[in-house]
């Protein structure tokens, strides 16, 4: 639940900074981002999706020391929208 929450509170945040781009006046928090962490929260949200279009999500994970400067909620928005267009365009099993 509370990654869920996290996310939505990411996806407000997104509308806000699409705002912003539009304004031209786009922030992005740089920070070591770990890799694992992002790709694993990912992973997790798009499960469901996953599931139930009985498709399989082989995760493997990323190296816990694997860290890259990045702003956390973009990185994550945009693996986020590659595995959900992944899994929309897969046809079912």
């Amino acid at each position: 639940i509370q990654r869920a929450q996290r996310h939505l509170l990411g996806l407000i945040n997104g509308v806000l900074n699409y705002a912003r781009v539009e304004a031209g006046a786009v922030h992005y928090d740089l920070a070591d981002v770990p890799l694992d962490e992002v790709l694993a929260t990912c992973e997790a949200l798009v499960a469901p999706q996953v599931r139930a279009k009985r498709l399989t999500l082989d995760y493997a994970g990323a190296p816990a020391a694997l860290r890259v400067r990045a702003d956390r909620d973009k990185v994550q928005q945009v693996v986020l929208n590659l595995l959900s267009n992944a899994v929309k365009f897969t046809e079912p099993g």
